[in-house]
C-alpha cells in the first residue's frame, strides 16, 4: 500500500496564491493588526509564538494568559480566513498534473496523510472519482446540518469509483466545531456551500493551528481517530511519498510520527525543492539508503504517473468529430462518418495495457471517457 504525506508546498504548487508556513506569520500578524516585529522574541517563528500565546506561562499572571488565550484563538481564526480567501483566488483552471496525479493515486488505492488546512485535493479527488460531496472523501464521520434541525452523516456512503483514503490530520477549514470550550468527543460538523450559513453560526471553524504545542486539539476523539488510522497506514506502507513537507526542525511531532511508524526497508520520495528537506529526510533514517527526490511536482508526476486520457464526441460546432485530452493537451480527428468506433473501444486499442475505461462528465456536461495507463516503471 502507498502511503502519501502532503504539506503546504504541495497546495503552493497546485496555486501561488497558497501560503507557505514562512509567509503565514506575516499575514496572521497583518489580519490581526498586531505589530510587524511581534514575532522576533520567537525568531520569527509563528509556530512558536502560538505555542505561547495558546499555553498558560507560569510566570504570567492569570489575566495575561486570559490575554493570550484570546489572542490565540483569533489567530486561529485568522489563519482560516487567509487560507479560504486564498483559495477562493485559486483560478479555476488547475495544473494538468493534479488530475493524472489523483488518478493515479485512485488507481493505487492509496492511503493520503495531509497536514493542509485547504479543499484544493479534495476538489480534485471528487471530480475524478465521482463523489457526491468532499463527505464521501474523508475517513471520518460528519455530521450535516440541515435547515429542517436533523442531522445527517455524509461521510459513510461509497463515493461512486474507488477513492483513496484522505486523512486530514490538522483539521480542515470546512469542518466546524463547538469552540474551545467543546467536549473532546464532540463530532465535527461538515459545511457545505449548499447548508445556509445560519446553521453553523454558533460553531468555529476546526483547523490545527501551526503551534508548537497542538495537546489541546489532539484531545478531540475524531482527530486522535484520524492520526491512529494514519499510523497503522504508515505502519503498512510498501512505499511512502513525502510531497511539499520539508521536516522543520521545530515539528518534532510530526519527525518522531513518520520516524516510529514506517519501516526501515520502506522505499521513501521526497518532492521538494529543498535540499535541506531532503537531507533531514535521509538523517531520520540513517541505515537506509538515499530516499528518492524530485524538486518539483511536475517531474514527479512525470517520472511516476500514467498518462491520462479523456476521450469524447462532439456532433456539432466548428469542430465536429472524435476529440482526445492526453495529459491536459488537445487533439482531433474529424468525424468518419457512421462507421467511427465507439470511443471505449477506440480507447481499449490505443492503450491495451491500462484499465477499463470510465464514463465520466466533463464540467460542460459532455459525456466522455476516461483511462489512466500504466504507470512508467
Amino acid at each position: 500500500m502507498k502511503v502519501v504525506l502532503l504539506g503546504a508546498g504541495f497546495s503552493r504548487a497546485i496555486s501561488p496564491e497558497m501560503p507557505l508556513m514562512k509567509q503565514l506569520g506575516p499575514l496572521v500578524l497583518e489580519r490581526l493588526d498586531l505589530p510587524a516585529d511581534t514575532l522576533s522574541p520567537f525568531g520569527g517563528d509563528v509556530e512558536a509564538w502560538l505555542g505561547h500565546l495558546g499555553s498558560d506561562e507560569p510566570w504570567l499572571e492569570d489575566s495575561d494568559n486570559l490575554r493570550s488565550r484570546a489572542l490565540f484563538v483569533d489567530g486561529v481564526q485568522a489563519i482560516h480566513d487567509i487560507i479560504v480567501e486564498a483559495q477562493s483566488r485559486t483560478e479555476e483552471e488547475t495544473p494538468p498534473w493534479l488530475q493524472r496525479l489523483v488518478a493515479q493515486w485512485s488507481h493505487e488505492k492509496a492511503t493520503i496523510l495531509t497536514f493542509n488546512y485547504d479543499t484544493l485535493l479534495e476538489r480534485a479527488l471528487a471530480e475524478v472519482v465521482g463523489a457526491r460531496g468532499f463527505g464521501d472523501l474523508y475517513q471520518i464521520a460528519l455530521e450535516q446540518r440541515q435547515p429542517v434541525d436533523a442531522a445527517v452523516y455524509p461521510s459513510g456512503g461509497p463515493a461512486l469509483r474507488e477513492s483513496p483514503a484522505l486523512y486530514k490530520l490538522h483539521g480542515s477549514v470546512n469542518w466546524l466545531h463547538g469552540g474551545e470550550r467543546a467536549p473532546s468527543t464532540e463530532r465535527f460538523v461538515l459545511r457545505e456551500d449548499h447548508i445556509p450559513p445560519y446553521l453553523h453560526e454558533d460553531l468555529s471553524p476546526f483547523v490545527v493551528p501551526p503551534a508548537s504545542s497542538k495537546s489541546h486539539y489532539y484531545d478531540r476523539a475524531p482527530l486522535r481517530v484520524q492520526w491512529k488510522r494514519a499510523a497503522a497506514a504508515l505502519r503498512e506502507a510498501t512505499a511512502v511519498d513525502v510531497i511539499g513537507y520539508s521536516f522543520p526542525p521545530s515539528d518534532s511531532g510530526t519527525r518522531t510520527f513518520l520516524g516510529t511508524n514506517t519501516g526501515e526497508s520502506v522505499p521513501l520520495t521526497l518532492v521538494d525543492p529543498s535540499p535541506e528537506a531532503h537531507s533531514r529526510l535521509n538523517n531520520m533514517f540513517p541505515n537506509r539508503g538515499e530516499a528518492a527526490w524530485f524538486e518539483s511536482v511536475e517531474d514527479f508526476v512525470e517520472a511516476t504517473c500514467g498518462d491520462l486520457v479523456i476521450a469524447w464526441r462532439e456532433n456539432r460546432g466548428e469542430h465536429p468529430g472524435l476529440h482526445m485530452e492526453v495529459n491536459g493537451i488537445r487533439s482531433m480527428e474529424p468525424r468518419q462518418g457512421d462507421s467511427d468506433p465507439s470511443l471505449r473501444d477506440r480507447l481499449r486499442e490505443d492503450y491495451p495495457g491500462a484499465g477499463e475505461p470510465i464514463e465520466v462528465t466533463l464540467p460542460n456536461g459532455t459525456q466522455a471517457w476516461r483511462l489512466l495507463s500504466p504507470a512508467k516503471s
